[in-house]
């Protein structure tokens, strides 16, 4: 093996290593804003207002939509 031999499996391992780890992200973010969005109001994914920033920044229950639920927990 040449001294490029092995650096293909370790860029792929790296990879799928990052994607993984973006694909991990993306569904606890999905999750979240489904969370958030669904105490704002249950029908959130068809009314348009529900997604207004300044609408948003309302508290919710007492509490700010960020800080609804503390902090998120990736598994």
């Amino acid at each position: 093996m040449g001294p490029c031999g092995g650096s293909w499996s370790f860029d792929r391992s790296l990879r799928l290593l990052c994607l993984d780890a973006a694909e991990i992200i993306e569904v606890g973010v999905r999750t979240r804003l489904a969370y958030v969005l669904g105490r704002r109001d249950r029908m959130g994914h068809i009314h348009l207002e529900s997604l207004d920033g300044k609408k948003c920044a309302k508290n919710v229950h007492g509490r700010t939509a960020l800080s609804a639920g503390s902090k998120l927990t990736v598994i």
